[in-house]
């Protein structure tokens, strides 16, 4: 599988998978952060140079991701996330470092519903899950798993979709790199003006550890970052990150 964009974005835990925490991985830096670094960085060069428009972008990059997830044979795999769940909460469960009181929480690209179920049970029930996924196939997978939550699980692009009814969420979890490059703006300033009731939550992502790419770039959009959380990674060259935004 060439990275993780579902189920609290993207990453390349899996081949590091039971080593100690200071054990350095034998693949380049780049792709110890993202396992598909290579095949996202062609598609958007792609999507530059126009030989991709938009929907050939979203179809081209869920055409490598669905039929993987599908594979899986268990709800973090179908998330995209190859560790064991003790892996899984150590890369995801600092999310909530976002999360200062009880409230909603949209989870953008939410493929199996994975981490929706496994934020509600780590915050004791304080955070309300709901899901937002673009994949049909994905988003029927989570219906299946999590009937009670059904009803709160969506089929749509974050980069355009507008909730029912005009709702809001609390906090709304999103990854960058679910859309082409050149419109992170774009997502974030959708979000912000359609989704998001009080706080826009970017992560768990993987970075160099002297690199702070993410959020120079989306302080550079204009954007006030109004906390921000890191945990360490299996290499110790990289390290997990989350931030938000406050409306």
């Amino acid at each position: 599988m060439p990275g993780e964009r579902g189920g609290g974005g993207r990453g390349a835990d899996g081949r590091s998978a039971g080593r100690g925490v200071d054990s350095r991985d034998d693949r380049p830096v780049e792709l110890v952060i993202d396992g598909g670094a290579r095949e996202w960085a062609r598609l958007d060069a792609a999507h530059r140079s126009g030989d991709l428009d938009d929907a050939g972008w979203f179809a081209a990059a869920q055409a490598v991701l669905v039929p993987a997830y599908l594979a899986g044979d268990n709800p973090r795999a179908q998330s995209g996330h190859s560790g064991d769940e003790a892996r899984w909460e150590e890369a995801r469960r600092h999310i909530l470092a976002a999360v200062d009181r009880p409230g909603d929480l949209l989870d953008v690209g939410c493929a199996s519903g994975h981490l929706m179920e496994s934020l509600h049970r780590w915050s004791s029930g304080a955070v309300e899950p709901y899901g937002l996924e673009l994949s049909p196939e994905l988003a029927d997978l989570a219906r299946r798993r999590l009937p009670a939550w059904a009803p709160r699980i969506w089929i749509g692009n974050a980069l355009y979709w507008i909730p029912p009814a005009g709702r809001r969420f609390d906090y709304v979890r999103t990854g960058l790199d679910y859309v082409p490059a050149v419109r992170r703006a774009d997502l974030i300033a959708h979000l912000l003006r359609h989704v998001v009731a009080r706080r826009l939550v970017v992560g768990s992502f993987n970075e160099e550890n002297a690199e702070r790419t993410t959020e120079r770039d989306v302080t550079a959009m204009g954007y006030r970052i109004a906390g921000r959380d890191e945990r360490p990674h299996p290499d110790p060259r990289v390290t997990r990150r989350v931030f938000w935004i406050d409306v």
